[in-house]
């Protein structure tokens, strides 16, 4: 696929993975204490951002200088860079970035170690980064307080909600 090209060397992922996320568990807060502000997106199209949801964060990664994202599949028990797949995009289109055959949790983060989004099989991605690159997301995507209301109205009622909360209370 032009942008998209499969990483086979994971080490390197390794580094930047964990200078963005202390998880891969999208239902805890998942980022290191560096993160300068964190939001959620919801609800996303199953294991993607919408339409809406990708633009804003390719656009708020071009403000931060990135000149393109890795996308990880995380949802292993085990060491999921050995087990999961990984691209590395040179800002593909939305309909490209649909193309990549993805059916488990995963997540899409910087290789400059400024922003991470992890996205869930429960429609809601954690998403954090820079000051500059948050501020960016909230003037493309005004639905900070929309989605977190939907988050929290749809599992309310839910006896499985109890990391629904927590979450919630955690982000910046």
């Amino acid at each position: 696929m032009p942008g998209i090209e499969k990483v086979q060397d994971v080490d390197q992922l390794r580094e930047r993975w964990s200078s963005l996320f202390i998880s891969n568990d999208p239902f805890v807060y998942p980022f290191v204490s560096r993160i300068e502000a964190s939001s959620l997106f919801y609800p996303t199209e199953g294991y993607r951002l919408s339409r809406e949801q990708y633009l804003a964060v390719t656009n708020a990664a071009r403000a931060v200088g990135d000149k393109g994202f890795i996308l990880s599949e995380v949802e292993w028990d085990e060491d999921f860079f050995e087990r999961g797949k990984h691209w590395f995009c040179r800002f593909p289109s939305y309909e490209e970035y649909l193309s990549v055959p993805l059916g488990l949790e995963n997540a899409i983060y910087s290789p400059n170690f400024t922003w991470g989004v992890l996205i869930s099989h429960e429609d809601h991605a954690v998403l954090g980064g820079s000051k500059t690159f948050m501020d960016t997301i909230y003037a493309q995507y005004p639905r900070k307080q929309t989605d977190i209301e939907q988050l929290h109205h749809y599992w309310r009622d839910n006896p499985n909600n109890g990391w629904v909360a927590p979450l919630l209370a955690s982000l910046k």
